[in-house]
Formats: C-alpha cells, structure tokens, sequence
C-alpha cells in the first residue's frame, strides 16, 4: 500500500506544479513554452529521485544496475555488451564520473521527464491534463525498460524540434534515439511519415473500420508479419534468446480476454471524439495520427517483445488523452464525461498494477527501506 501512495503521490505534484498559468509561456515563434516555477522544479526533484534512488523496480532492473557496476570495476557483462552502442557509451561515461549506478537511474528519469515536459509544453494549458494522464499508460514500464524510455524521450525531442522546423536537430535525434535501442527506428521512420501527411485529415470512420478488421483479423495478420516478412525477427536480431525466437513470440501473441474488447471500444471513442479537434489543429492530428497507430497494433501486439514495438506509439497516447480533456472541459459537458469515463477505465488498471508491483518489487533504496 505504502507503494502505490508513493508513487500515486508523486504522480500528482508534477501536475499540480503546472496548474498555473505562471508555468506556460508564448514564444516569439507563437509556440508555448514551459516556466520552471520553484513549485515546478520541486516537483521534478523529487519525482526523479524518488525514481531514481529507487532499487530492483523491475525484472530489467538489475541488468542495469550490474552492467553499470561491471563497467565501472572493468569486468566484461555479456547483457551489456548485446546493447546497443549509445547506452553502452552512456554508461561508460557515467561509470567514469562515479561508482554509483544511481547516477544512471536518476539522469534517466530526470531526461524521461523533461522530455515529456518539453514536449507537453508544446501543447500550452493542456500540460496539466498530459502529465496527470501519462502515468496511467506509461509509468510502469519506466521504471523497468530503461533504454526504450531513453528513446522514447529522445523521440518527444524529435517530434518537438520538428514542430519547430529543425529538421537537421530531428535527424541528429533519431540517430540518437536508435543508438539506444535499435527498434526505435521503426517509430522514427512512421513519425517522419506522419509528419509528412499531416495536413491529410482522415475521417474518423475510416480508422475506426480499419480497428475492426485488425480485432477480428489479428491471428492472421500476426501470421503474416511474424512467418511471411518476419519483420520482427530482423529487427531484434541480435538477440539470441530463445524468448525471442520468431516461433515463441508467434505462439503467444493472441490475448483474448474480455479487456481486449474493452479497449476496442474506448479506442474507438477517443477516435471519434479526436476526429474534431484533428480536424483544426495540425499538431494535434500529428499525436492523433500517432495514437491511432497505437491502437492498430494493441490487438496484434500482445506478446513481452511486439508489445515493445507498439510502446513507442502508446507514448503518443497521453497526449491525445490530455489535449482532449483540456479541449472539452467546458465545450461539451456530455463528451468530457465520457472521456472521463474510459480514463477512470486506466486509472483503475493503473492502481491494480501498482499494487501488483508493490508485491512483486518492494519499494526499496539505499536511504529508506520498507
């Protein structure tokens, strides 16, 4: 219990921080900006070392915190050395500066969160809403696979200096984005898509008809990309674990449990109730758009390594939510309760797994211990 208040406590001062109008600025360039407030910066701080000092959050969690240990005393870690080249410089750079493979944990969420800030900034007021919601999708997992975080944050910095027309700053991103985790490079190559097609407003049937299809055709469609283009296997490789062996992830990638069809349904309200504001706001239908590849993939995505595949736009997911509350607060009573509603539906499935998580992973850390 003490586990859930912990953490539910610190995703709550991030965006009571940025409940002001004090935290939101205009640039010259008519984008919003983000003021660090003192309120604001205390809540970072200790939203990251709360993270940051935590110890054995997850399954991933000691293969970090070992390769850091093992680079630092100069022993070979056979995990570390599979990973890809940008994590591993990053670690060999800290380990240098210190003993402590905290100092890894806590930068990394110190940079999950000021991307996501910078980010949601972009999107002015409906900062508190992105930030309140995004715990609910994505905080567990950031505590466990730390370099897909690391590059799906370097990918919030993409999207962002795209926004702003740096495209030579984009670039240079994904190239470090992939450096630290190579399956980044799909998302990449789908968001620089997006972005080009963006001013292409899709109605909102059309992907609501195309969910369907994916629902109730996801075993074929699994057989084809896993057995025909195996398109998976080339991306992971170099991975030579027999988890993720082409044959194992196609046997367990169909879940047909009634949540399943839960999703289906809130997927396709959030389409709908999208649909308006995509239709007037082009950075918005690009988080849009994004989101809604999220969706396409949940149902043929259900398995430990394609669910890595469909995180990378799950990230996007927060964004549309927290826009679309911000936007019918108050033009559309009856649509902001039923968006209410289906956020209520993952705010429960994020309570349960915090408690699940409290049992499997104490919260422990090198000051406290409960």
């Amino acid at each position: 219990m003490f586990f859930v208040l912990l953490y539910f406590t610190s995703g709550l001062l991030m965006p009571l921080a940025l409940n002001s109008y004090r935290t939101t600025t205009i640039g010259d360039n008519g984008f919003y900006g983000l003021r660090w407030t003192p309120f604001l910066v205390l809540a970072l701080f200790l939203a990251v070392g709360l993270r940051g000092l935590a110890y054995d959050t997850g399954v991933d969690y000691l293969y970090y915190f070992n390769h850091y240990s093992n680079v630092n005393r100069g022993v070979f870690d056979a995990w570390g050395e599979r990973s890809d080249f940008g994590y591993k410089i990053l670690v060999q750079i800290l380990a240098f500066v210190s003993a402590r493979p905290e100092l890894f944990f806590i930068l990394a969420s110190a940079f999950y969160m000021v991307a996501t800030l910078k980010f949601a900034s972009i999107f002015g007021r409906a900062v508190f809403y992105i930030v309140l919601v995004w715990p609910f999708f994505l905080f567990i997992l950031s505590m466990n696979l730390y370099r897909q975080y690391l590059a799906i944050s370097t990918i919030y910095l993409i999207v962002s200096a795209l926004f702003h027309r740096r495209t030579f700053v984009a670039l240079i991103l994904s190239a470090v984005a992939i450096s630290f985790h190579f399956s980044s490079i799909i998302a990449i190559f789908v968001l620089f898509g997006v972005f080009l097609f963006r001013k292409t407003n899709v109605h909102w049937l059309i992907p609501i008809i195309i969910l369907l299809v994916i629902y109730f055709l996801a075993n074929r469609i699994n057989e084809i990309i896993l057995f025909s283009i195996e398109v998976f296997q080339l991306v992971f490789s170099g991975v030579k674990s027999y988890n993720y062996s082409i044959n194992i992830i196609g046997a367990t990638a169909y879940e047909t449990s009634v949540i399943r069809y839960v999703v289906l349904f809130i997927n396709c309200i959030w389409i709908w109730l999208g649909f308006k504001i995509s239709s007037r706001n082009v950075s918005f239908r690009v988080v849009y758009y994004l989101s809604i590849i999220s969706f396409f993939l949940y149902p043929i995505s259900q398995q430990e390594i394609l669910s890595r595949i469909h995180l990378y736009f799950l990230a996007f997911v927060p964004f549309m939510i927290g826009i679309l509350l911000y936007e019918y607060r108050r033009a559309s009573y009856f649509r902001f309760f039923l968006l209410c509603c289906t956020v209520v539906f993952y705010l429960i499935r994020y309570v349960y797994y915090l408690f699940k998580l409290g049992q499997d992973f104490p919260y422990r850390s090198l000051l406290f211990s409960w």
